[in-house]
């Protein structure tokens, strides 16, 4: 039984089970702290442990921590410091580990660093041989890595901070030789500190007859270190600098970022996969760096810690690394967008709303942005047609009577029948009268009767004129011209089919001259103001429709004073072959709704049944209309629908005429109202993004792609429903959701690419595997197998 201890304290329960190995945690840690404090305790626990540690004088062992390359490492309290400190203690007592074991305290008492174990004491003249350093309180580096979760950027850190410090070493003439993660501590605070120098060496080899010198006979030595943290020349047994610690620096850092063993340091190939498989940004500069360290010739790696820790800092702030001394073009050029959106990211969000903004813009502009108005069901419009039924009358004389002159073949002398319709639609009052003809030639032996019926209607009449001339009057025999109320291009332009509706020119400018209307305009206008003149004003939104009395009142004003505006869905110059068009001529088209032809339009009066009708007839069909006149024989001025429908043009015309009387014209927004809204939605969706927070680093490969995703699916949205007609209400919402989503989604992705920027890869983090080497090979005399130890 041992003796009972001096003084003893109530303790001693702890005490003794301490020394059985049975406290963990923190009543292991409160027994070890009290003992460090009660002489009587640690008396009793040297004596329960007498025969499992050695015994040295001032020091009491706690605990076994480790064995390195030359002794066992122990947790020992001084007893007159009251502190705790690490003893390392020589084994396997030979000349060459003596020499090694003295080496290494001859070298730690020179470094003085916060990131290095520091020498307090030494033993060297008797046995045991031992030296006493700081006591870290951690865990071996690949152990903290392990269990904790430690980003890439705190893996950079460590290294860097380790690196500083080897930087120091090699100042004071110092290398480690055998930097690994084992011989790493990470302590409270998070801080690397730098442990066993057991194979350490110096680079200024000091000859000193009383203390032997490893170095001394270099062909004895073979491969110092560990595998996969040697250098070549270090595993050749060659002589060795500080660059052998720069090449274990980088087998270090290749073990930090990938978790994988350090073996596969130097295959490039592993290398970048692994890091692109820890999604690590800008993997190819951190494998540069990698790389450089590693390089087979010393001469080829960073001339020193220092230079390496810089190239690091680079890398970290995403500026170009002196490792890449190679890059390609584009390289410099990512890392400036990269550090634009690490430092400047409003600027760079400002830069993507703006984008957005310009993109959605001009999809809405483009695509027209139009809705159809509520249109109102009357039907204002009637057609009369010259048929085939109206030939064959011709033909069979029902239609010539006092007609002297009237023939089938030659349609000029149908204008006799053209005055006898005028004649007999005066009476029933039209309001307007168009004519889906044009007449460039005179004939005075049939002009005569159709001028006179022309001026007996007393209603306005607007007929066609296929051209007009540089100064832009129409090409248009003079007498009907001076009969007729206005005129109208039919030539400006065919009608266009698409999605279901109708693009119809309404005006020609050509030059700085005045727009000349299309024949459906100039009739509207006719409508509205049967007594005015009408001047056009070109807008980019909009026809505005400008009223010139033809004859005023005293006092009266010459203009009335409400334009009509009528939408413009756009504006397209003429094409070099496009017939009876000059260069530069900008037609002006509007888009009409035109699935299908109206019933009155598919089938309308014909020429022959209007001049039979009695006068009561005709003011049922006609009274208060407009009337539109058209020839509708087969191959002639034909076009088919979108639905395959087979019109004639006077159809088209008539349908047109009767959506520009009802305001059915689709309507859009203009190119200002777009700009304006999309900016105010984009920057308000932008700046309730920023006040969200994103919570965490950003996870750039799972959460990136879902913003982008939604942002292409915004313009692609906006592009695909704008194409088609909408209503009102819903033209608006898809126009506001669009530019709020997009907004976001730009403002999302930038914010997501910053934070990118400022954390090197997502979360998690990953642990090391278990393939880190951790042997160190030790020298041995010549002619001896080579030991090795943990």
């Amino acid at each position: 039984m041992p003796n009972r201890p001096p003084n003893p304290c109530g303790h001693r329960a702890e005490v003794e089970a301490l020394a059985r190995g049975e406290l963990e945690g923190a009543g292991r840690e409160q027994t070890e702290h009290h003992l460090a404090r009660c002489a009587g305790c640690r008396s009793h626990y040297r004596q329960l442990t007498g025969r499992r540690y050695p015994r040295i004088r001032n020091y009491t062992i706690l605990s076994e921590l480790g064995r390195g390359g030359f002794g066992v490492v122990y947790k020992a309290i001084h007893h007159s410091k009251e502190r705790f400190e690490a003893i390392k203690v020589l084994f396997g007592k030979t000349a060459q580990r003596e020499a090694y074991f003295e080496n290494e305290v001859r070298l730690a008492a020179r470094l003085r660093h916060p990131n290095i174990a520091t020498l307090f004491d030494a033993h060297l003249k008797s046995p045991p041989l031992y030296y006493a350093m700081e006591f870290v309180q951690g865990q071996q580096l690949h152990r903290y890595l392990r269990h904790n979760e430690v980003s890439l950027e705190q893996r950079i850190d460590l290294l860097r901070t380790v690196a500083l410090a080897m930087g120091y070493a090699h100042r004071q003439g110092v290398i480690h030789r055998d930097l690994k993660p084992q011989n790493i501590l990470i302590d409270a605070q998070g801080q690397p500190r730098i442990v066993d120098f057991g194979i350490a060496k110096r680079l200024v080899v000091e000859r000193d007859a009383e203390t032997p010198d490893v170095d001394a006979d270099r062909t004895t030595e073979g491969a110092l270190g560990t595998f996969g943290y040697m250098a070549p020349e270090q595993m050749g047994g060659q002589d060795v600098d500080w660059r052998a610690d720069i090449y274990a620096l980088g087998a270090l850092l290749f073990h930090l970022v990938t978790g994988h063993s350090a073996r596969f340091a130097t295959h490039l190939e592993h290398l970048t996969a692994a890091l692109r498989e820890r999604q690590v940004a800008r993997a190819a500069d951190l494998a540069a760096i990698i790389a450089c360290c590693v390089h087979p010739d010393a001469a080829r790696r960073y001339a020193d810690c220092e230079s390496l820790v810089a190239d690091l800092d680079r890398y970290v702030a995403g500026r170009p690394i002196q490792a890449r001394h190679a890059s390609p073009p584009g390289y410099r050029v990512a890392r400036i967008v990269g550090l634009t959106a690490r430092n400047h990211p409003w600027s760079v969000q400002a830069a993507a709303i703006t984008a957005m903004v310009v993109l959605l813009s001009a999809i809405f502009w483009l695509n027209g942005a139009h809705w159809y108005p509520a249109r109102t069901p009357t039907q204002r419009t009637t057609l009369i047609g010259i048929l085939p039924s109206t030939v064959a009358a011709i033909r069979s004389g029902d239609l010539q009577a006092d007609r002297p002159g009237l023939t089938a073949e030659n349609r000029k002398s149908w204008r006799l029948l053209y005055g006898r319709l005028m004649e007999k639609l005066g009476p029933a009052r039209p309001a307007v009268v168009v004519w889906d003809f044009y007449f460039p030639d005179c004939y005075p032996e049939f002009d005569e009767r159709f001028v006179a019926g022309l001026r007996a209607a007393e209603v306005p009449v607007i007929v066609g004129a296929q051209g007009a001339d540089q100064n832009g009057d129409p090409a248009l025999c003079p007498a009907i011209r001076d009969a007729v109320h206005a005129w109208g291009l039919l030539s400006a332009a065919a009608p266009a089919q698409t999605e279901g509706a109708v693009h119809i020119p309404l005006a020609v400018q050509r030059g700085h001259a005045p727009a000349m209307p299309a024949l459906s305009l100039a009739a509207l206008a006719a409508f509205r103001r049967p007594d005015c003149d009408v001047a056009i004003d070109v807008t980019p939104t909009a026809l505005r429709l400008r009223h010139r009395k033809r004859e005023l009142a005293a006092g009266e004003l010459r203009w009335h004073e409400d334009p009509h505006p009528v939408p413009i869905f756009k504006t397209e110059v003429a094409a070099p072959w496009q017939p009876h068009a000059m260069p530069g001529d900008r037609f002006h088209f509007s888009r009409f709704a035109l699935p299908t032809l109206a019933p009155w339009a598919r089938e309308p009066r014909t020429l022959e049944d209007v001049l039979a009708a009695d006068t009561n007839q005709l003011r049922q069909w006609f009274e208060g209309r407009a009337v539109l006149v058209g020839l509708m024989l087969p191959m002639f001025d034909q076009c088919r629908l979108e639905n395959g429908e087979l019109v004639f043009g006077s159809q088209v015309q008539a349908m047109v005429l009767d959506d520009l009387l009802n305001e059915a014209a689709l309507e859009r927004f203009g190119r200002p109202q777009i700009v304006l809204v999309v900016l105010l939605s984009c920057v308000a969706a932008g700046l309730a993004v920023n006040l969200v927070p994103l919570g965490g680093r950003a996870r750039m490969r799972s959460i990136g792609p879902p913003p982008a995703a939604a942002a292409l699916l915004v313009l692609t949205t906006a592009y695909f429903v704008t194409r088609e007609p909408l209503a009102p209400w819903a033209l608006t919402v898809t126009v506001l959701a669009c530019s709020l989503v997009g907004g976001a989604t730009a403002t999302l992705l930038v914010r997501l690419w910053h934070q990118r920027q400022l954390h090197l890869t997502p979360e998690p983090a990953w642990s090391a595997d278990e393939g880190t080497a951790s042997t160190t090979v030790l020298a041995s005399p010549l002619g001896e197998t080579p030991a090795s130890t943990r």
